[in-house]
């Protein structure tokens, strides 16, 4: 699989003698290869990552000179990187590269500069110092030393506008407040500047102390699911964190796991779909030979992979710019987006108002009156801290929400889909009855069933293997297996070939169900399921079993009722007299029986086409495209992985009311949020308007602007200061 590109074709010119690339992996919309022309050109890299920027379709590239290796994530009806790079001649790019990084290279060392002051002056620092400057200017200090202080205090405001400026090429709020703060300083006007240093660092503080939790809590969460694979040693399977594994260690990955490593697939085949919303592409089928990556998951099939990867020099960003986005991702709501782009719209309007009044008064405290009264620093600070604190606070409950829109998924629900596996059950599956055909023995039913179902995620799987543990039955190790969606599995054990899952899967491999029939109307009677067991083509037994109803779920029902959730429906792959069974005991009115995972998804879909947001609660292998159709994922900490990969929202305790709960959560967290909104933008709306038509003192327009988004600030982080409120939401 190393493609091979002669030197003579100038590709690498004076690059590399034996010129060369390796696909590390190759998906629909991502490939990466490493490419040996970087390990010796580090301005080669950079300069790779900034001309395949420019080129149509290209979304994302990321060149690393350490490890060699390039990634390209782009639309793949508009570009074609293995053909780009079979063409490039490296020679050519790297001059119009290098002039490029000349001419940037100010403002490369600026931008630097911006992110090493940030990483020096912290916000609780910031606001001392913002402190410190109102101080002086009460105290009768000398002018030239309170305008010193004052300008220092000004610091993190100007390399914060720089920032802004060079990384999204506009004004911001920031630049607005040093303008104004410079040209107060310059005045003799240090009060009122050191009123708004002082406001304008608090704002900071509370939202960076909030942030703080919240990442935190992610890291935790993270943690928690720490990534493990199944490491092949001879006939044994070993469960390892992934960090363990070494370049060609053999691993063997399952349904619904998600692929953790770069790799070649050795043995095996099955179906390989996208893991994370940042890709997107059809699931494919992968086989023998094939380049996996570790962004995928495997929706069915079962693949054996050789390791790849080399964990100490996996590629981890350290672009300061890159980490600070996804800061700024973690907050983002669609309310919050709105609002910036309103407040961003009026920049310019402001600017040129303040001029046209100084032009005309020549007076600059009326025009800076009118610079103070921005917009924008409330949107920043007002509504993120709404928001993360009520993250922050369901996380002290036990609920992980990843971002700030699944908090904004959560508070505007129409629909919850329950998935009946482990969702409103306990995921404690118990077998109430084994039927063996003749010919067959219990233990020998049991056994060889079991053999064939483990490691898979199914409540199928854990019922006989649970139950195979408890009658101390051993379990041999399988030759192979393959799941066949929806269904069940197929295998062989100790040279016989084993079938195990629905009816449907043995009537349609022409297994003869005749014998077991009145076993099968009883358990359609009581509401139990069931899986069938077949050996070399011919009915072996049938396992009886049921998974009883989580102890929280009629009241969870209720409660979601009780919070105008207008729809609740329940999916579940079981018979129709189990599943109105047990819809009828919760007093679920919308049930869907003998769902296959697409119907799943297609029912997910057909409330969304009625303009309804749905939220899908699932834990197993079958539900990741129901999980992924969803505008709202739930799982729970004990879920499949892909489950809790594709989730929004994890419940980590056994609780089903934590998910109500946690709605209250939300929708208290968004009207916080909107309310914080209406502090931030009310009060310098009214003080817009009166310094049109009177002259407004700069320390009141200060006090109106940053005052208000000071208190909608620590009104935001309410949720996290009012143990007795986050105590009656938790009971």
């Amino acid at each position: 699989m190393t493609l091979k590109y002669n030197a003579q074709y100038g590709n690498f010119e004076n690059i590399v003698t034996e010129s060369l690339y390796e696909i590390v992996h190759n998906l629909p919309d991502r490939v990466r290869v490493r490419l040996s022309a970087l390990r010796c050109d580090d301005e080669l890299a950079a300069g790779l990552e900034e001309v395949l920027q420019n080129e149509p379709g290209v979304r994302e590239v990321q060149a690393n000179a350490r490890t060699a290796s390039l990634t390209i994530s782009f639309n793949p009806a508009l570009f074609d990187p293995l053909q780009w790079l079979s063409s490039a001649s490296f020679n050519e790019l790297r001059r119009p590269v290098l002039k490029a990084q000349k001419l940037a290279q100010p403002t490369s060392e600026i931008r630097r500069a911006t992110f090493a002051f940030e990483k020096l002056v912290k916000p609780g620092q910031q606001f001392v110092l913002g402190a410190l400057s109102l101080a002086v200017s009460l105290s009768g200090l000398p002018v030239w030393l309170t305008r010193s202080i004052a300008g220092i205090a000004l610091l993190p405001v100007i390399n914060r506008a720089l920032q802004t400026a060079l990384e999204e090429r506009r004004l911001g709020a920031d630049a607005l407040d040093a303008g104004s703060c410079a040209v107060l300083i310059q005045e003799g006007h240090v009060l009122p500047a050191g009123i708004m240093l002082t406001l304008i660092g608090l704002g900071e503080l509370v939202r960076d102390l909030v942030t703080e939790q919240c990442e935190l809590q992610l890291k935790h969460q993270y943690a928690l699911t720490q990534r493990s694979a199944w490491l092949v040693r001879g006939d044994h399977r070993i469960r390892v964190p992934i960090s363990d594994l070494l370049p060609g260690d053999r691993i063997v990955v399952y349904p619904g796991e998600v692929i953790g490593i770069d790799g070649f697939v050795m043995e095996g085949g099955g179906t390989v779909a996208a893991a994370s919303s940042r890709l997107d592409f059809a699931p494919v089928e992968i086989k023998p030979g094939d380049l996996v990556s570790k962004d995928t998951v495997l929706i069915e099939g079962k693949l054996y992979i050789r390791n790849e990867q080399v964990f100490a020099n996996d590629e981890q960003s350290s672009d300061p710019a890159k980490e600070k986005q996804k800061k700024q991702w973690l907050q983002r709501t669609q309310l919050h987006k709105n609002a910036l782009k309103a407040g961003y719209a009026g920049i310019l309007p402001m600017i040129s108002l303040a001029g046209l009044v100084f032009a005309i008064t020549r007076n600059i405290e009326h025009a800076l009156a009118l610079i103070c009264f921005d917009f924008i620093t409330g949107v920043k600070i007002a509504i993120p801290t709404a928001v993360l604190s009520s993250m922050a606070n369901a996380g002290r409950h036990g609920v992980f929400i990843k971002n700030a829109a699944a908090l904004e998924q959560l508070a505007n629900l129409d629909v919850v889909v329950f998935s009946r596996s482990g969702t409103l059950t306990t995921l404690k599956p118990v077998v109430t009855e084994v039927f063996v055909a003749d010919g067959f023995t219990g233990n020998e039913v049991t056994r060889l069933a079991a053999a064939v179902a483990q490691r898979y995620n199914h409540m199928a799987a854990y019922a006989i293997f649970r139950h195979a543990n408890t009658n101390r039955i051993s379990v041999p190790e399988r030759q192979a297996s393959r799941l066949i969606g929806g269904l069940g599995v197929e295998g062989r054990v100790e040279g016989k070939t084993i079938l195990f899952g629905r009816t449907r899967l043995l009537e349609e491999n022409g297994v003869d169900l005749g014998k077991a029939k009145e076993f099968l109307d009883a358990c359609s009677e009581r509401g139990d399921s069931r899986a069938c067991i077949a050996i070399n083509g011919q009915l072996a037994g049938i396992i009886a079993f049921q998974d009883p109803v989580r102890p929280d779920a009629f009241e969870t029902i209720q409660n979601l009722r009780a919070l105008g959730i207008s729809e609740i429906v329940m999916t579940t792959g079981g018979s129709k007299e189990a599943a109105e069974a047990f819809a009828k005991k919760l007093q679920i009115d919308q049930v869907h029986y003998r769902t296959l995972p697409q119907d799943e998804a297609a029912i997910v879909k057909s409330y969304k086409d009625r303009g309804l947001k749905v939220a899908l609660v699932g834990d197993d292998v079958h539900d990741s495209l129901a999980l992924e159709q969803a505008d709202l994922a739930i799982t729970f900490q004990t879920g499949a992985e892909v489950a809790r990969y594709r989730a929004d929202v994890i419940l980590s305790s056994e609780d089903l009311m934590d998910f109500a709960r946690t709605i209250e959560i939300a929708r208290s967290g968004m009207h916080r949020a909107r309310q914080n909104l209406m502090l931030a933008t009310v009060p310098n709306s009214f003080g817009l308007l009166l310094s049109l038509f009177t002259q407004t003192n700069v320390i009141a327009a200060t006090l109106l602007n940053n005052g208000s988004v000071a208190i909608a600030a620590l009104n935001g982080i309410w949720p996290l200061l009012d143990k007795e409120s986050a105590s009656s939401v938790r009971h």
